[in-house]
């Protein structure tokens, strides 16, 4: 059915012109489609609508170019999480610088005393510990010099290889290099 109402190119707009029926139902399709585009009808809220899926489209394209070129999400993820650490630094120092100085207090004075009381106390403990191993130490170095056989009567070089990597042992000498021995 043809729509008499309805305006169109294509059809006489006086009523003493009509135009021929249409030829085949597809042409009446076409007709009714074309005129429901029309300006300042139906078609503006389509065409809004496609207007912002370009623009959409466009907006995208380019945050993705943008973000591709500052290297990308974890980039940009990485800045964000350095300008939050710095902005957190700062707001610590900055309650660090309102928290007041306190002096301590008697009993903090106390503690300190006593603390160093007893590190004194341990100092001297370790220093006459030290002391006394150190004596020890002396008399025993004394007693072995005077055991031990002199070194001039031990080689210099081992007689096998010939290199001088002797090392005095308890009984005897043995060369590191090539594994000989000797008794004394």
């Amino acid at each position: 059915m043809l729509n008499t109402h309805c305006s169109s190119p294509l059809r006489a707009t006086s009523p003493n012109l009509q135009s021929s029926p249409p030829s085949s139902p597809l042409s009446s399709k076409f007709n009714q489609r074309r005129a429901s585009f029309k300006k300042g009808g139906d078609a503006s809220p389509w065409r809004d609508r496609q207007r912002c899926l370009f623009l959409d489209k466009v907006r995208s394209g380019r945050d993705r170019r943008f973000l591709h070129g500052r290297g990308g999400e974890d980039e940009m993820m990485r800045i964000m999480y350095a300008s939050e650490k710095k902005r957190a630094e700062r707001a610590m120092e900055r309650e660090a610088q309102n928290i007041d100085s306190a002096e301590p207090d008697e009993m903090d004075a106390e503690f300190l005393e006593e603390l160093q009381k007893q590190e004194e106390k341990e100092l001297e403990a370790c220093l006459s510990h030290f002391y006394s191993e150190h004596e020890n130490q002396t008399t025993q170095d004394a007693e072995m010099s005077t055991s031990q056989p002199k070194r001039s009567n031990i080689p210099q070089t081992c007689q096998n290889c010939n290199i001088n990597n002797l090392e005095q042992v308890e009984g005897g000498i043995v060369c590191f290099t090539c594994g000989w021995s000797c008794t004394l």
